[in-house]
Parts: structure tokens; sequence; C-alpha cells
């Protein structure tokens, strides 16, 4: 099965929000949403949300949910994996946070590769960190 993760426009959510629900999807503001689908196919198996938690725009949650009839099938670690790939190709983003609400999300946290937040780890929270993460400076000139 040939898949892609392709970013939502906000247009996209709101016409297809009815069958995201399904997914328990909630809009929310400034967040960038990711739909896992099968090359060449509109269906959308699986939705990966970054939400932003900082001011600089650098820190990011992760949540993520697979279409109740496509669970069990690895879609979820897939596009976790996948994600990571795109994030490790940014510059803007330093961190991502995973809290895994149930024993399902952790697993799929330790099968993307996906190490435990030694830093924050409190209730067992995983997080991804960008080593091409490049932070904005403030010099003179730019102001």
């Amino acid at each position: 099965m040939g898949l892609k993760l392709e970013l939502l426009n906000n247009d996209f959510v709101e016409k297809n929000l009815k069958d995201l629900r399904r997914i328990s999807f909630r809009v929310q503001e400034g967040a960038e949403n990711y739909a896992l689908t099968e090359h060449n196919k509109k269906e959308i198996l699986a939705l990966f949300t970054l939400s932003n938690i900082t001011a600089d725009r650098s820190v990011f949650d992760l949540s993520f949910g697979v279409v109740p009839e496509h669970r069990q099938k690895g879609l979820a670690t897939a596009g976790v994996k996948m994600l990571c790939e795109h994030i490790k190709n940014r510059t803007d983003i330093r961190l991502v946070s995973v809290i895994p609400f149930n024993p399902a999300s952790a697993k799929i946290c330790k099968k993307a590769g996906i190490p435990p937040d030694n830093e924050y780890d409190k209730m067992g929270d995983y997080a991804i960190r960008n080593p091409n993460y490049v932070a904005e400076t403030v010099t003179e000139n730019s102001l």
C-alpha cells in the first residue's frame, strides 16, 4: 500500500469536518493538520495534528487518530514515521511532544522510534527533537 502524508488546507477541513469528526478531530487555531491517504485515492485513513504550544512556534504537540475501520493496520505508526521525517526537513521546529493518552498510542510512539522525553518525562511523554532546528537570532541589522 503506497501511502502519502499531505498538509490539509482550511477549506478542505471545513468541507470534510463531518467525516473528520469520526477520528475525534477538532479544528485548532494555528495547528497544522496532515492526512494520511493512499496514493491516487481521496479517502483519509488517519489524521495527524501539530498544535503550536509556544510563542515562537518552535515547539508543537502531536496528536493523531485513525479511522475506525483502518485501525490495527500499522497506519498510525507509518504516519508518525513519515511526519518525523517531515519535521527533520524543517528548520523551524525544535521539538514535537507526544503525550500518549492510552497504551496503544504509547506503543505507536515506541514502534515509530520516538524516544521518551527524559528532560520533561513526568507522565511517560515522548519527544521528537529536531537536529536541524535553527533558532532565529535577532541582530541589530535585522531590527
